[in-house]
């Protein structure tokens, strides 16, 4: 009966080659045998170390199989062991470097990960019923809590008061504590990683959890003989931690639903697109999604290949990754990546870039229609990736829709359906599109939410000839919040100086009406 339960606990030992950061949690594991042991055996001997040896030898061996394939298999194709080189070449001033972060890195997990807990939403940044449901889970923690307390009271026998400073078992929680922490610690100090409480660094605060509880419990044993106050503080924190557990939740909520807006909206922009795309960005908009998360569902939506280990598209986040490519402007650059199992094989070329700001519209950004004028709020970086736009690799056929098995697709009768579908039509020419779209976005009562979204339909009336509705249009842009004139302006007059544009008189009147001549 006994070898099922080891043999299952062995088989668990497994789980850091998928949870690395809780690896060198498996030193604690002989300090927890040996107290067993002592607890169990009246009288110590060595045999009680070989005991505790003997027990520790599988998993041990667990670990020294995941140390071989970690450093020597797998290798670091992501974070180095940058910490660790410091060590060896330089062993000084990395253990100085080590030893003065680690006072910042105790204050991170065991005290400003429980000052998070005590920003409280409001209705204007959270939203009224989410701020409701917030205040109905922290007074239910609570109450739950105090009932849960009162009855545990309730059963209790009564015991001698235990002086916690003379007990052992107190300070070895202490003693635990310390020695989790470290332990926790190895591995963020060896590869020199950022702790913190914010996506997605604060993963790596998970290790640190059993440190944590441990120093808690030494903590309130103190207070073993105050129990209204112990029970209040406990009331509190749980009060709080669900709190924060419920905001994250609706956090991840809102984010799931951006994500799927993202790829509905790309959708409609981008209905099929050549092989080998790279798509450019140093704003995707989603908090809990990085360029390698949004990798996978592009391919999804748009992928044709049949390789089983080569990726179609990539999305590249230029200020999580800063490759020479693209800090250098090496346009036309042969570019490969790998992911995973997959590698993306393509050129900086045949590139892509766009901004998503929800709940703005997706926009793609180019140097013709959506650039550092057009859009007048571009950050420096924004306007360095829409230099590797090409819009020839934007296909109107086959229409792609987003992977329906995960994710559902946005309502059509949204403004950023009409403006998506519009920026498309405008690209191709298709003006009379455009104009068609116009009219049914201001006849249910649609408008967007930065000036700039009514470009498409401005030069879809220009071009169609209905000068009525593209006034109608400027005097949108020109009373909005913002000084988005020079937008409006150099739109007028890029059309006008197209030379197939049919209405050269009537376009130089609007110009000359909003003082638009250079």
């Amino acid at each position: 009966p006994r070898l099922l339960p080891a043999l299952i606990s062995i088989l668990l030992a497994f789980s850091m080659f998928s949870i690395e950061n809780f690896a060198m949690l498996e030193l604690v594991r002989p300090f927890l045998i040996w107290k067993i042991i002592r607890q169990k055996s009246t009288a110590h001997s060595k045999k009680d170390c070989w005991k505790v040896i003997r027990q520790w030898i599988p998993y041990l061996t667990v670990l020294v199989f995941f140390l071989i394939w970690r450093v020597f298999i797998f290798r670091f194709p992501t974070y180095k062991p940058t910490g660790v080189a410091g060590i060896l070449q330089v062993p000084f001033q990395a253990i100085g470097s080590i030893l003065s972060r680690i006072p910042r890195d105790f204050f991170t997990v065991y005290i400003n990960v429980w000052v998070a807990n005590l920003y409280l939403p409001t209705p204007m940044n959270f939203g009224k019923i989410a701020t409701f449901l917030f205040w109905l889970v922290v007074i239910s923690t609570s109450g739950l809590s105090v009932f849960f307390f009162h009855l545990q009271h309730g059963k209790q026998k009564v015991s001698p008061t235990v002086n916690c400073h003379q007990d052992r078992t107190v300070w070895e929680q202490l003693l635990g504590s310390v020695l989790l922490f470290l332990l926790a610690g190895s591995i963020v100090w060896g590869l020199d990683l950022r702790l913190e409480n914010e996506f997605a660094w604060d993963r790596l605060t998970l290790a640190f959890i059993p440190g944590v509880a441990l120093l808690g419990g030494f903590l309130f044993a103190f207070l073993e003989d105050k129990k209204t106050i112990q029970i209040t503080l406990l009331t509190i924190l749980f009060a709080l931690a669900s709190g924060l557990n419920f905001q994250n939740g609706i956090a991840f909520k809102r984010d799931w639903e951006n994500l799927q807006a993202f790829l509905t909206q790309l959708s409609w922009r981008i209905p099929a697109l050549a092989e080998n795309t790279i798509f450019i960005t140093s704003e995707p908009g989603l908090n809990y999604y990085s360029d390698n998360s949004l990798t996978a569902p592009v391919n999804l939506q748009y992928s044709t290949y049949s390789s089983n280990d080569e990726l179609s598209h990539f999305v590249y986040n230029t200020s999580a990754r800063a490759d020479a490519w693209f800090e250098s402007d090496l346009i036309d650059m042969e570019y490969s990546k790998s992911y995973r199992s997959f590698t993306f094989y393509g050129n900086t070329g045949s590139a892509i870039a766009y901004r998503f700001e929800p709940p703005s519209c997706l926009q793609i950004l180019d140097r013709k229609f959506s650039n550092s004028i057009t859009t007048p709020n571009l950050t420096d970086r924004q306007v360095k990736e829409l230099r590797f736009t090409d819009l020839d690799l934007i296909l109107q056929e086959p229409a792609n829709t987003p992977f329906s098995p995960l994710f559902a697709a946005s309502e059509t009768d949204s403004w950023c359906y009409y403006f998506e579908k519009a920026d498309l039509a405008r690209q191709f020419g298709d003006y009379a599109e455009v104009v068609q779209l116009g009219n049914s976005a201001l006849a249910d009562g649609k408008a967007p939410r930065i000036p700039t979204e009514w470009l498409p339909f401005l030069e879809g009336y220009l071009w169609q000839g209905d000068f009525s509705a593209a006034r109608t249009i400027l005097q949108e842009i020109a009373k909005a919040e913002g000084n988005y004139t020079s937008a409006m302006c150099y739109t007028l007059r890029r059309i006008a100086g197209e030379a197939q544009y049919p209405f050269p008189s009537d376009i130089s009147a609007l110009i000359a009406e909003h003082n638009c001549q250079k």
